[in-house]
């Protein structure tokens, strides 16, 4: 299924040269950006009291992924196409500022983690310029003040049910979600019991699962790509499948004059190897069709497409 991610976006660029580069991460950083801002406004109006299906009032946005460590890094993904891609700076700009604030709603510290590095690197290789960073970060702080902004007015509408301290646990809720790190650290520990039991070719994939619901637990994932890696293909198994992206970095970086697949390589590689160290990323399907299409880009370029 990865591999046929991967080939859709290789196939796109192969097909339409440059051109369905560019069509295919335009239409990546809208959707993307359109999602998170149909996020951010359904944010406020949670906010603001106004009723709404109980599908759509979660505590942070997660977008159709329905779950807020895999927007953040949906909303990751766009970043990097919005850098690499350099629209107009207007489109660049609005796009950057809704996805940094729509991954600080999601509460997610893998993600803003992750969001740190890509950002580091994408300064350290000028795929951006520290003046058109700071117009999106400031974007992005008025879109969550503004977000603030509303809640806040319609509590102290409500003169007589409005405290400070429901105002400091609704912030608290929202920014420190409970109930995720026991489980968290159960498939850590799990992951590294059975690690140990099988260091170099791992217990077969879906052994973690099988052994979980072999003691009458609920199915459960292992929150570190490395380390499920480690657990179920071992050593040698974790060598293999990282290798290739390790290179793949390590080629774009050194080139002297890099270009927008380029840049995006390095970026999309950056924030996935960041944030799978806490989470599992490996089936992130956008990273993948991003991959593929960046990858093929290259290739087009040589024959003159």
């Amino acid at each position: 299924m990865l591999l046929a991610y991967g080939s859709t976006g290789a196939l796109i660029v192969t097909a339409m040269g440059s051109r369905g580069l560019r069509l295919l991460l335009l239409t990546f950083m809208a959707a993307g950006a359109s999602i998170a801002a149909l996020e951010l406004v359904l944010l406020a109006a949670r906010g603001a009291g106004m009723e709404l299906s109980q599908a759509l009032l979660w505590s942070n946005p997660r977008g159709f992924a329905q779950n807020r460590n895999a927007f953040a890094f949906q909303m990751l993904m766009v970043i990097c196409t919005a850098i690499a891609l350099a629209p107009p700076r207007w489109l660049s700009t609005a796009a950057l500022a809704i996805a940094l604030a729509t991954i600080w709603a999601t509460a997610s510290r893998g993600g803003l983690g992750a969001l740190f590095i890509v950002l580091a690197v994408a300064l350290y290789v000028r795929a951006i310029t520290p003046r058109n960073l700071a117009m999106a970060l400031a974007g992005a702080l008025g879109l969550l003040l503004a977000i603030i902004l509303v809640e806040l007015l319609v509590l102290l509408s409500m003169t007589e049910s409005f405290s400070f301290s429901s105002l400091e646990k609704g912030l608290a809720s929202a920014f420190h979600p409970r109930g995720e790190e026991l489980e968290r650290m159960r498939g850590i520990v799990g992951g590294m019991d059975l690690f140990r039991a099988h260091p170099f070719f791992g217990g077969g994939l879906g052994g973690f699962i099988h052994s979980e619901i072999g003691a009458g637990r609920a199915p459960l994932v292992i929150h570190s790509t490395p380390l499920w890696l480690l657990a179920e293909t071992g050593l040698v198994g974790l060598v293999i499948l990282s290798a290739p992206i390790f290179r793949i970095f390590r080629c774009e970086i050194r080139r002297d004059t890099p270009d927008n697949s380029a840049f995006l390589l390095m970026l999309i590689i950056a924030g996935f190897a960041v944030m799978s160290l806490v989470h599992e990323m490996l089936y992130q399907r956008t990273f993948w069709l991003l991959l593929g299409a960046a990858l093929a880009s290259p290739v087009v370029t040589r024959r003159g497409g």
